[in-house]
């Protein structure tokens, strides 16, 4: 399987300069977390601090970490033209694009991981792998177009105990590489699907457990070119 490719360069470099160079500046970088129930918080057993916790724990004060999540829901939810949904009992209108995402811009950099429902029974049923890969490029240009300076990429992680999930989420996993490779200003981050293994999950849930959360929030502080200590 080909490697997921994470664009070392011009604009890789640029990200690390960008949120390595907060002491020249008295505020804080920005960081904004776009996802579902993974970057929501949901850990399986053994448990553990969700990653964006470990994250901003790592980070410190001078990186703040904002948080968009809504449990449950697909790259097609996170469109900026789509329809409102239902997010921890709270009615997201218009959307969960207005309603979560761009009261966290503008943002130094956002951060996307969504694709574990998108390959869900009646959602894979609904939508193809090309529903996708537009969906994720809808995102990623509203994020750019409403104030992030950086978009990165996350690939989904994989499903083990459900193989047709874990051979859709290598599709997926391929329309993230495609949209890093040719939209400017976006670039991939952890590689999910190939950084969690089984044991990074309680068997049966689709939820990184401890283990797998604080691998997530490694790979993403190094992605940023943060310091994991100050």
């Amino acid at each position: 399987m080909t490697a997921l490719r994470s664009r070392p360069g011009p604009l890789h470099v640029a990200l690390l300069v960008l949120l390595a160079g907060w002491a020249c500046d008295p505020g804080p970088a920005r960081v904004l977390l776009v996802g579902d129930s993974i970057t929501a918080g949901n850990v399986s057993e053994p448990k553990g601090p969700p990653y964006p916790e470990l994250l901003a724990a790592s980070l410190g004060k001078e990186i703040a970490i904002e948080v968009a999540a809504c449990s449950g829901s697909t790259a097609w939810d996170w469109r900026p033209s789509a329809d409102p949904m239902s997010c921890a009992g709270e009615w997201t209108a218009p959307n969960p694009y207005v309603a979560l995402a761009i009261p966290g811009l503008p943002a130094d950099a956002a951060v996307v991981l969504l694709g574990t429902n998108d390959s869900a029974g009646a959602w894979a049923a609904q939508r193809t792998a090309d529903d996708y890969e537009a969906a994720l490029r809808e995102i990623v240009t509203g994020l750019l177009a409403d104030g992030a300076d950086r978009v990165v990429l996350m690939t989904p992680p994989p499903v083990y105990h459900r193989l047709k999930r874990y051979v859709r989420l290598q599709d997926l996993r391929l329309r993230v590489q495609a949209i890093c490779d040719d939209v400017s200003g976006v670039i991939c981050g952890p590689d999910l699907y190939r950084l969690l293994v089984r044991e990074d999950f309680e068997p049966g849930n689709v939820h990184p457990n401890a283990a797998g959360h604080a691998k997530i929030a490694r790979a993403l502080g190094e992605t940023l070119g943060a310091p994991t200590s100050r």
